[in-house]
């Protein structure tokens, strides 16, 4: 995949992932690792710390645990979205 960027949000536990082509068509929110039934939503919250994710086209916002770190959980991010450029 071609270069990934890694935006703050408003809220210190969000942080916005845009990738160079579309993740998914449309919108999808995924908080449980049962309603994840593509690769990558699974890579992802298979990564301890992650708790939610919004899929919008080109972008996924990624919620963490108060208590997780981003220094920690970025290099997963980034390999799990690599691996897995599609959401849906």
């Amino acid at each position: 995949m071609a270069r990934l960027r890694f935006d703050a949000t408003p809220n210190p536990n969000a942080l916005k992932v845009t990738g160079p082509s579309k993740f998914c068509n449309g919108s999808k929110i995924i908080s449980k690792p049962e309603q994840a039934t593509m690769p990558l939503p699974k890579a992802l919250l298979a990564i301890p710390g992650v708790v939610s994710l919004f899929f919008l086209n080109d972008f996924v916002t990624i919620t963490k645990a108060p208590d997780a770190e981003w220094d920690a959980l970025t290099p997963s991010i980034q390999q799990a979205l690599e691996q897995h450029p599609h959401a849906a």
